[in-house]
């Protein structure tokens, strides 16, 4: 069997996702639980019902396999690469942004930076649910950082990082 140009970017494309997704789920993991949610974002429920329609083909091209011993690498490749792009997407939106028990992830759906709690100095109220985080950087300097809670989270935000924010 040759691999074509086409299968040779299907493999690398399942090759990259499958490191995407134990990176992210690593990073999950060495980040702690999540204690506050401040992007307050929906479950993603149209990433679920894809990801389990395409385990359903995956599960049918297998039965498929068994009934004629037969099978298409191509076929099974990008229903793979599909498979593994929902539960990178499922990763990432279920498990963004908020305080840690690590730090805090601050950004938005699509990159966000997590800040240890060593490096966060302080902290202040800027705004009636805004809050501006004092971090160390780069050459020990300080940075602003500012994120947002909803106003529901305002007390429990203030509890948590009075309780996990080291002051100097």
């Amino acid at each position: 069997m040759s691999i074509t140009k086409e299968m040779q970017i299907l493999i690398f494309g399942n090759i990259l996702l499958f490191f995407c997704i134990s990176t992210g789920t690593y990073e999950i993991i060495t980040r702690g639980k999540l204690l506050l949610a401040t992007d307050r974002k929906e479950h993603p429920t149209i990433m679920t019902g894809f990801v389990i329609l395409i385990s359903i083909v995956l599960f049918r091209n297998f039965i498929d396999y068994l009934k004629y011993k037969e099978i298409y690498w191509d076929e099974l490749m990008k229903f793979i690469l599909y498979l593994q792009i929902g539960i990178y997407n499922i990763i990432i939106k279920k498990h963004s942004l908020g305080i840690r028990e690590g730090g805090i992830s601050i950004g938005n759906d699509r990159v966000s930076t997590f800040y240890k709690w060593n490096k966060i100095k302080n902290h202040q109220w800027i705004d009636e649910n805004k809050i501006k985080l004092k971090i160390l950087g780069f050459r020990n300097s300080l940075v602003d950082i500012e994120f947002q809670v909803e106003d529901e989270q305002m007390e429990e935000a203030e509890e948590l990082l009075e309780r996990y924010i080291i002051k100097n």
